[in-house]
């Protein structure tokens, strides 16, 4: 596997501009059958209290010198645009669906660590719906992984095809049972939400910002970023994870905004289920698992 070394993380603005290009008649579709065999990396990340504390504001989440078990993704997710942009990936970045994500945390991220970054792809797929694959990125610290993200997403179009109800694989665990009872948290999202998270995240991608933009998506209102809405969902059980943890997420219908939605959570043996749904109770946006010490939760649901 090739390794292409780059001096900082890369800028999302022009990332999503070179991707539109695949938007073009001779560009869009599907270009190949093989994901590109290398690792891009960024040594020497600064984890820096001011980013921490906006990205916990927008997010949920308090103040402390652990940082949030999803922050990391904030930081290989330029790396992962960089791979999926490049001439030699097999699908247009426009129309990649981020249907899962899995995170794995052996040690807490600080604020002040200094840390290397690296992302690659792997598992190309048949899906019943489509391909699959997953984009990787590892997070090191003085030469050890403390943080690996798995994130899923699907091309829908022609498969192979999984038979229906046969396993399609992915960064997500088996979903979890139904939350019971009444919501636990209930939240009011305003339009610009999109916006906020942006400009703490770098994450411009159009289908979040406006009205205008997110028709470019097919989206007829902006939608909420969905690692938002896992890290609000995480934040509304904990406000920090001192030990090793997973998290295991399954992306649903997306989330319109403005909107309002309703967090059901419940307590397991090894810390929490929990689903998100609309204000009715009927469409369901997200569901997942975290597993983590549950002396840390913010309440006792």
């Amino acid at each position: 596997m090739g390794v292409v070394e780059l001096p900082r993380l890369p800028d999302l603005g022009p990332l999503y501009a070179r991707s539109l290009k695949a938007l073009l008649p001779l560009r869009g579709g599907n270009r190949g059958d093989t994901l590109p065999d290398r690792t891009v990396e960024v040594a020497d990340v600064e984890v820096t209290a001011d980013a921490v504390a906006d990205y916990g504001r927008v997010c949920g989440f308090g103040l402390a010198d652990d940082v949030p078990l999803t922050f990391p993704h904030m930081l290989a997710f330029p790396l992962s645009v960089h791979l999926m942009v490049a001439d030699d990936f097999p699908f247009a970045l426009p129309g990649l669906v981020h249907v899962a994500q899995r995170i794995e945390q052996t040690d807490p991220v600080r604020v002040g660590d200094h840390l290397d970054v690296r992302v690659h792809t792997a598992d190309l797929r048949s899906h019943k719906r489509g391909r699959q694959f997953d984009v990787v990125a590892e997070v090191d610290r003085d030469g050890q992984t403390v943080w690996t993200g798995t994130s899923t997403y699907l091309r829908r179009g022609e498969s192979a095809g999984a038979a229906e109800g046969e396993s399609d694989g992915g960064a997500a665990a088996p979903e979890p049972g139904e939350p019971d009872g009444p919501p636990t948290s209930t939240w009011r999202l305003p339009k610009d939400l999109g916006k906020r998270y942006a400009a703490v995240s770098g994450d411009v991608n159009p289908i979040h910002l406006s009205p205008l933009t997110s028709r470019l998506g097919g989206f007829s209102k902006p939608i909420a970023h969905g690692m938002w809405t896992a890290a609000r969902s995480v934040a509304a059980l904990t406000d920090r994870i001192t030990g090793p943890a997973k998290l295991d997420v399954a992306f649903k219908q997306p989330v319109p905004l403005p909107s309002t939605v309703a967090l059901r959570s419940q307590r397991t043996a090894h810390g929490w289920t929990f689903t998100l749904h609309d204000r009715s109770g009927r469409r369901l946006h997200l569901s997942g698992r975290l597993d983590a010490p549950t002396g840390h939760a913010k309440d006792d649901r």
